[in-house]
């Protein structure tokens, strides 16, 4: 029997399903996936295995012939399974070979939950190609978020991108709006959400992050995001002035 589970609006991913846990993994540890959770599996009746993989729109795939493919699978496996005596060695083996088609269906169908990095790393490489306006409007939602978990994983995730040379990915407008972004969680009411925005302004400006307090480390990071913001500000003015200044005064 198909069954529709909503995470997002729930609140949380069931705890006593076994074939679950990976799922469960994943939202509770992705910022991503707290704020948008979209995936689709199939389990066996008792709930301890997965029979097939959700899929992830970001994959680009047809969805309703994926969705169609991936339940012909799962009900495939499953009399599979079934064709051999409950506990034998048989099943075993069938159940293990399962496992194995769905672990090569992965890289394929890119489900939300597969790792950590398609909730985070790969989720801001795919929104860099996004206009600036769509990009504003698709992270937003997760840096502004009411649990104080969520914000801080991420601010983990933006600076875990930017150590891991995802800052070349982005346009100037997009690396504006991450860095003004950060400097609000600066100013975040939970002091873990302040010292993982100052972790990250270091590691958007691709220096050490050093052993200070949080308060203090907060407090250079804001100092850092300042001068640098000033420097920005004075050569855009620079550059306005020679421009528009009169032929002769050149």
């Amino acid at each position: 029997m198909p069954v529709e589970y909503d995470a997002t609006e729930t609140g949380t991913v069931p705890h006593d399903v076994p074939g679950m846990r990976i799922v469960k993994y994943a939202w509770e540890n992705s910022p991503w996936t707290r704020v948008s959770f979209g995936t689709e599996w199939v389990l066996d009746p008792t709930g301890t295995h997965i029979l097939s993989t959700g899929f992830h729109k970001h994959a680009d795939l047809p969805m309703v012939q994926t969705l169609e493919t991936e339940f012909e699978k799962a009900l495939t496996r499953f009399a599979r399974i079934r064709s051999h005596e409950r506990g034998s060695a048989a099943e075993a083996a069938e159940l293990a070979a399962v496992e194995a088609e769905i672990e090569a269906d992965l890289p394929i169908n890119r489900p939300c939950w597969v790792d950590l990095n398609v909730g985070t790393i790969e989720t801001l490489r795919v929104v860099a190609t996004d206009d600036p306006s769509t990009f504003k409007s698709r992270l937003s939602g997760t840096f502004t978020y009411p649990d104080p978990v969520v914000r801080r994983q991420a601010a983990e995730a933006l600076g875990i991108f930017m150590e891991k040379g995802g800052r070349s990915e982005f346009s100037a407008d997009h690396i504006l709006y991450l860095q003004r972004t950060i400097v609000d969680l600066l100013k975040d009411e939970d002091p873990e959400v302040r010292r993982a925005a100052a972790i990250a302004m270091y590691e958007f400006e691709e220096l050490p992050v050093p052993v200070l307090q949080d308060d203090e480390l907060v407090a250079n990071a804001a100092s850092m995001w300042t001068e640098a913001d000033e420097a920005v500000t004075s050569a855009k003015n620079a550059t306005a002035a020679t421009q528009y200044a009169p032929v002769g005064s050149r």
